[in-house]
């Protein structure tokens, strides 16, 4: 690029040495890392092979941040035609997913489910309006075949006691930290899934083991019978999202995967709240994507007052602030403190045993798809204090690398380093489930449809 100098002469001026794209290379792998996901819901108990694959790929996308690879030209159609399959892979998984509780039960149950298929497969296929029809009939089919899904399917899972506990607790006036719910396991169950500390009786000494700003968003959902539907409009909500602000059709495909992974179902029944974790995630970044410095800091504050782990995303604000102003970030983080020390000061004591204690006392789970799990299986249990601090340094770790390269832009990387830590710090840790695997595959799907455009050769200088 030239411009003009003194005595009409020009010269060359110096480019920003990191793409505007952030590297095709990069982001082809975080589509692919995103598919891969999906597969943890068919391996075995102990595995080993699908953490390594995950550690692998994860790192890989963490060095084309760092370094210069990432933004190496790849050729588009083989992108395109790896994440179509991934997406139309995921979509006939689910879509069995889906028939299995209603076959038998609703007549029309293999007509319903041919034309979601069908639906699916043509609002991938089909570029402009009737590939816009299809979504929107395939967004409307997926919305009432899961329906009638959850109205059958309601799985033995203590979330959804801690979930209708605090609901009633809080719009009864009453704090939903430091209560009880009964305990839904048999002894079995029980000695797998909990410590013992927490188990008195027939009940969990436990009230709501998340943030608050993932319980508020359920109470509509409480009101209605379900809240569960909640979680289901999150997802339908940040897949036509993404898929609007997809950028080409790599983008515009993958964007089915928030709904389609082999994993969303699971998540939506089992009144797991990452659905919300990840609607809140979604509107974060898209107020990186305004002008508007009010909207980002509600949706940081929306999004730092939703659950625990997402201490790791922290270093990813730094330039953020930076970007946008140290006085919107600031305020996202100002709101988000007072919703969670409002909730702190209206019950100390709860607050702590529910949010901090609980967490820290958490058993070492054998049956995760974790990496220090499984090469514990192998090698012999790790000491506690690893367990404890190792994941949550390789989390803040991968978000210093997002935050200091700057590829893609700061809705990549609030995006993909939100995602990339939570998957890294799962890998390290001694528990690591679907839920959390569903939220870093939506997060890795949203850092693909917002990532910029490629400069044209002839575009202006950078500023």
């Amino acid at each position: 690029m030239r411009e003009a100098v003194a005595g009409g002469q020009p010269r060359e001026r110096a480019r920003d040495p990191r793409p505007l794209d952030g590297g095709p290379a990069l982001r082809a792998l975080l589509a692919a890392l995103a598919v891969v996901l999906g597969a943890q819901l068919f391996v075995g108990p102990r595995p080993l092979l699908l953490p390594v694959l995950l550690t692998v790929l994860g790192l890989g996308c963490l060095t084309g941040f760092a370094g210069d690879w990432g933004a190496r030209p790849v050729a588009r159609l083989p992108v395109l035609l790896l994440t179509r399959t991934g997406v139309l892979v995921s979509l006939l998984v689910t879509g069995a997913e889906i028939r299995g509780p209603l076959a038998g039960v609703w007549a029309p149950t293999d007509l319903a489910v041919g034309a979601y298929l069908l639906a699916g497969l043509t609002a991938t296929a089909l570029p402009g309006r009737a590939g816009r029809f299809a979504f929107a009939g395939f967004l409307a089919l997926h919305a009432g075949l899961v329906l009638l899904v959850l109205d059958r399917v309601r799985p033995v899972i203590d979330v959804a006691a801690y979930l209708h506990h605090a609901a009633y607790a809080l719009l009864h006036g009453h704090t939903p930290y430091g209560g009880s719910v009964p305990n839904p396991y048999d002894a079995a169950q029980t000695a797998q899934f909990l410590t013992p500390s927490v188990v008195h009786g027939d009940r969990i000494t436990v009230g709501y083991p998340y943030l608050p700003g993932s319980l508020v968003p359920d109470l509509p959902g409480y009101l209605a019978g379900d809240l569960r539907w909640v979680h289901l409009v999150c997802l339908l909500a940040v897949c036509a999202w993404a898929r609007r602000a997809a950028v080409d059709e790599t983008g515009r495909a993958l964007s089915l995967l928030v709904l389609v992974s082999p994993l969303a179902l699971p998540v939506v029944t089992h009144s797991w709240v990452e659905p919300v974790v990840l609607a809140a995630l979604a509107t974060a970044v898209a107020a990186t994507r305004s002008t508007s410095r009010p909207a980002l800091a509600a949706g940081l504050a929306f999004l730092l007052s939703t659950k625990q782990y997402l201490v790791t995303a922290v270093p990813l604000l730094f330039p953020l602030a930076r970007a946008r102003g140290l006085r919107a970030v600031a305020a996202g983080v100002v709101g988000a403190g007072v919703v969670v020390g409002g909730f702190w000061l209206w019950g100390p004591a709860g607050f702590w045993n529910d949010v901090v204690a609980f967490q820290l006392d958490q058993p070492y789970r054998p049956e995760s798809t974790s990496l220090l799990v499984a090469l514990g299986d192998r090698l012999g249990r790790p000491a506690d204090w690893v367990t404890g601090v190792l994941p949550l340094a390789v989390g803040l770790a991968t978000s210093v690398v997002v935050a200091r390269s700057g590829r893609g832009g700061q809705a990549v990387v609030l995006a993909a380093g939100t995602g990339l830590s939570i998957l890294l710090t799962a890998l390290a840790s001694k528990q690591a489930f679907t839920n959390y695997f569903e939220l870093v595959q939506g997060a890795l799907v949203v850092a693909v449809a917002v990532w910029p455009r490629p400069e044209p050769a002839d575009a202006p200088p950078l500023p």
